[in-house]
């Protein structure tokens, strides 16, 4: 697209696997075009799954083309690889996958040891990175890390951030998790936040010196605290298009900011409480102490969010609130 936002060339394939675009990088030679191929198709022997490299001229001609066989099955979808351009000539890609209980040595269900409670594990994920030769397209080195979901992955100041949607012991509520990733592709974990409510992470960014991650926080009623039962002979003449239906259930899903320090330390977070099904997908700096956060609505609707970090909560001191919005 040029400025006026008119399209100046387009790439485009169509092969026999279900193709998901990952992202682009900028090189001396045009454009690197980074995508998944999977087989969606439900055979009881499906294709591996593959890691696509496209190489373009900066008009957009197909120069090189090159395949990774990175899993025996469809990877997860959200999202299913993500790419960024390393500190050397290198690109850095994350590659999320589902795994089986077994493959992850986990047991087959885990009792609550305060209420006895049972909880069957479903499986579990993984993340393998991928350090590529931009020169060559060899792959230099991999590495794997377990329990976790690659949700956001940036380069900042040189360095690799990675934001992750974490489980433990067969939980089916997400935490998230900051790391940093070396030259080995070694994760250093920054920042590490659970609860007992499902985080849903999407997107992160640095803010002088502190971190936003956005999302989602999905909370659970009791029953006895829904506002209308839907008798079972008025279910047919529901309809659930209506923003008003979903009010009706016991799953509240509420936007989220989470404010840490490098260090470690979490400042404090910020829920905004909505029977929209909103969230916050992307975040981005718009000054020295404000970010700009788009995101999604129940009905497709779309929303946007200022969010101004207090200065005077900024200290550690306080751990709730510390962030205000102006919409």
């Amino acid at each position: 697209m040029d400025k006026n936002g008119n399209e100046v060339w387009r790439f485009s394939e169509d092969r026999a696997l279900w193709d998901h675009p990952i992202g682009a990088v900028d090189v001396p030679k045009g454009y690197i075009l980074v995508s998944t191929a999977e087989d969606w198709s439900g055979s009881p022997t499906p294709s591996p799954s593959k890691l696509v490299i496209n190489l373009v001229s900066p008009r957009g001609e197909p120069l090189s083309r090159h395949e990774y066989i990175v899993a025996d099955r469809a990877l997860l979808e959200s999202p299913s690889a993500l790419a960024v351009q390393g500190g050397g000539r290198n690109l850095i890609v994350a590659v999320n996958k589902s795994r089986t209980s077994a493959e992850e040595n986990l047991p087959i269900s885990v009792v609550n040891p305060l209420t006895g409670s049972r909880r069957f594990c479903l499986g579990g994920h993984m993340t393998t990175f991928m350090d590529i030769d931009l020169n060559t397209f060899d792959v230099r080195s991999t590495r794997e890390v377990h329990g976790r979901t690659a949700k956001a992955m940036k380069v900042l100041g040189g360095d690799i951030f990675v934001a992750f949607s974490t489980t433990h012991e067969c939980r089916l509520e997400h935490g998230l998790e900051l790391a940093r990733a070396d030259a080995t592709l070694k994760v250093d974990p920054i920042v590490d936040y659970e609860g007992v409510n499902d985080i849903q992470l999407w997107d992160f960014t640095p803010l002088q010196d502190m971190f936003l991650l956005s999302g989602s926080v999905r909370v659970q009623l009791p029953t006895a605290l829904l506002r209308e039962a839907i008798p079972f002979d008025q279910i047919s003449l529901t309809d659930p298009f209506d923003p008003a239906f979903w009010e009706r259930g016991e799953e509240r899903p509420n936007a989220f900011v989470l404010v840490g320090r490098a260090d470690g330390t979490v400042i404090g977070d910020r829920i905004f409480p909505d029977l929209r099904n909103r969230s916050i997908n992307r975040i981005i700096v718009s000054g020295p102490r404000q970010v700009v956060g788009v995101g999604a609505a129940l009905g497709d609707r779309g929303w946007v969010v200022v969010l101004e970090p207090d200065a005077s909560q900024a200290d550690g001191t306080e751990t709730r609130s510390s962030t205000e919005l102006r919409q």
